[in-house]
């Protein structure tokens, strides 16, 4: 895989020789430095930016379909997960889905992960707020501790911020 770096890199000495290649007679306009195209090929470029937000929705959508999966799998293994997260059947398959969705939004264009990531946020927080509210009870289907909703809460607010953010 090619790093940024090199690509730059890359990039720049293309540019360089370019403007090394003789002119032939068949060209009578002589290319003026304004006219020329600006490649602006630094870390900071309009592009290099778009990439790295791009980047980082995906890194989130990763991190958080792996904190999902563990939480997961520790809880089939443990009605305890990691000995911390109070979990039953149903919020393990929840935990399950919600990870390996996460992991397939990643393969998705830009918007489309960020949709996801937006409805999963709101879904999550709101399963923080009746957690809160309900004592740890939520509608008879799913018992909630503090860890659970600490738990829900940071997903709620990572996937919002990723989803929410501007491009």
């Amino acid at each position: 895989m090619i790093s940024n770096a090199s690509l730059t890199k890359c990039l720049s000495k293309c540019a360089k020789n370019i403007q090394k290649i003789p002119k032939t007679r068949d060209q009578t306009k002589i290319v003026d430095e304004s006219e020329r195209p600006n490649i602006d090929t630094g870390s900071n470029s309009p592009s290099n930016q778009r990439f790295r937000k791009i980047f980082m929705t995906k890194k989130v959508l990763f991190a958080v379909g792996v904190v999902f999966v563990l939480v997961a799998v520790s809880g089939f293994i443990n009605n305890k997960a990691f000995g911390v997260f109070e979990t039953n059947t149903l919020q393990n398959i929840a935990y399950l889905l919600s990870g390996v969705l996460s992991w397939v939004f990643i393969r998705k264009p830009e918007p489309t992960a960020k949709t996801f990531a937006v409805v999963i946020g709101v879904i999550y927080g709101l399963i923080t707020i009746l957690g809160f509210l309900l004592a740890g009870n939520i509608l008879g289907l799913v018992h909630a501790n503090l860890a659970d909703n600490i738990l829900h809460l940071i997903m709620a607010v990572a996937m919002l911020a990723v989803g929410l953010s501007k491009d």
